[in-house]
């Protein structure tokens, strides 16, 4: 986390350019494109570590020995966390600034990972998923940076 912050801040000050084809318009030539792509890689890693989870939640449940119904919960619970994320992470972002918005979202999802990959009860795991969900509020945040920092003209071909 500490690299790819330091990488943001080098990065987001120099002015050099890039060949990505994947990238829209197919390299990096300016600082806000530049910074663009660390918001992509950040809401990359967000969405990809839910993605990695939800496979293996039911392996959890049979490990810990509860029903497969209470499997649920596991997923309610974080899209209810997801919910309020939504609303305090946006106006955390608004006060505090769109980046660290999402470098403390990233703390917090890594917490919430880590306890999920740690926890020996079901109940350890549910609190950690309550956890990761509360701070996976980053699309939001990364939306309205996208319009912070693109004219209205522009927005369509970043979002």
């Amino acid at each position: 986390l500490l690299s790819i912050t330091a990488a943001f801040t080098a990065t987001a000050t120099s002015t050099s350019t890039s060949t990505m084809p994947w990238f829209p318009g197919g390299k990096l030539d300016s600082r806000k494109e530049v910074s663009l792509f660390f918001v992509y890689l950040t809401v990359g890693i967000d969405i990809g570590g839910e993605s990695v989870v939800l496979p293996i939640l039911n392996r959890f449940a049979i490990e810990f020995g509860v029903s497969l119904a209470l499997v649920g919960t596991l997923f309610s619970g974080t899209a209810l966390a997801m919910v309020l994320s939504n609303v305090w992470l946006p106006l955390f972002a608004d006060k505090y600034g769109r980046r660290n918005a999402m470098l403390i979202s990233m703390v917090g999802s890594t917490i919430g990972y880590f306890g999920q990959a740690t926890s020996n009860s079901f109940s350890m795991l549910l609190a950690f998923r309550v956890v990761q969900g509360l701070f996976g509020g980053v699309p939001p945040v990364a939306m309205a940076y996208v319009t912070d920092i693109f004219t209205p003209n522009e927005r369509p071909q970043y979002l």
